[in-house]
């Protein structure tokens, strides 16, 4: 059972590899801004999932039983990485929630992850090192477990943000996007725990098969949720509503013929196919409309032409 855990990792990682790189095109191709720390939360998350090979295949591998394992320190020299892949993911995750919700991330939660990663990774690590056979010195883990307990709340109450804003929302296209990942990932938690209460002998193998399932639900979230609402169908945005808007805001022709394509759901390079022009022109093009329009992303100036269109 073990070795079947072994290779369900091994599979998410390669999947999680491919996950990466498709999210990374994707970012490229339409620009949308709020998904570079989706891309590296993904990092961390396979980071996480890559401690845990290493630490299963030395331990089934190389030594007889757990006890052994545990007091060659080797867990002690893993963990840490464990705990940092953590705390970036959360962070990585919430300054996705906030650039998807077009919030700006404060100041202070770069500092209180920085501060909070900081004290969980250090107690754990010095009493790992220091303290591991003193059971009377537990108690300097507590501030670390709470540290710990926070973090872990702040990653469920990102999952809650997007199901919120899904509700609140009345663009049909971004509720679908929002719930169809708050959703997903708020009920993995529920899942994991589940697993280790009911399915004592089994939960390891499970956990794998849940972890897997997290890790490879963003391909299919993107390529078929938000590729498919984020961009408007070209009966949602009529090319009258098209040719009032650019010329209240001074848009050329060239990039009204972009901004046609675009809200076809077409990418850079075949926009660029379309109009017979090089990929780095209408490059230049939407940085301009952007300009022009306050907008930062493919994202946000395609809602800004839903939003406009018959006014």
């Amino acid at each position: 059972m073990e070795h079947a855990r072994i290779w369900i990792q091994i599979v998410t990682l390669i999947l999680g590899t491919w996950t990466f790189f498709y999210t990374h095109q994707i970012r490229r191709d339409y620009r949308f801004r709020f998904l570079k720390p989706l891309e590296s939360s993904i990092i961390l998350f396979n980071g996480m999932i890559l401690a845990g090979l290493i630490s299963n295949y030395i331990h089934f591998n190389f030594f007889q039983d757990t006890q052994a394992f545990k007091a060659s320190g080797i867990p002690t020299l893993i963990s840490p990485f464990s705990l940092i892949f953590f705390v970036g993911l959360v962070y990585a995750l919430t300054r996705f929630s906030d650039g998807f919700l077009g919030r700006k991330t404060p100041s202070s939660v770069h500092f209180g992850f920085g501060i909070g990663g900081f004290l969980i990774i250090g107690t754990f690590t010095l009493y790992e090192l220091l303290f591991c056979q003193s059971a009377a010195l537990r108690w300097i883990l507590w501030p670390a477990v709470v540290l710990y307990i926070a973090i872990l709340l702040i990653l469920v109450g990102n999952f809650i943000r997007f199901i919120l804003f899904g509700f609140k929302t009345q663009d049909m296209n971004k509720k679908r996007i929002a719930l169809a990942f708050g959703f997903f990932y708020l009920i993995m938690p529920i899942l994991l725990i589940g697993s280790k209460l009911f399915l004592k002998e089994y939960h390891r193998l499970v956990d794998g098969i849940l972890l897997l399932s997290c890790n490879n639900y963003l391909f299919f979230w993107i390529k078929f949720v938000l590729l498919k609402y984020s961009n408007a169908l070209p009966t949602v945005v009529e090319e009258e509503d098209i040719n009032l808007i650019s010329n209240k805001f001074g848009i050329s022709n060239r990039q009204r013929e972009i901004v046609q394509l675009l809200l076809h759901g077409k990418s850079n390079r075949e926009i660029a196919n379309t109009l017979f022009i090089a990929p780095h022109t209408v490059k230049n093009h939407l940085y301009s409309l952007y300009q022009k329009l306050g907008v930062k992303s493919r994202y946000e100036l395609v809602n800004f032409f839903l939003e406009h269109a018959g006014k």
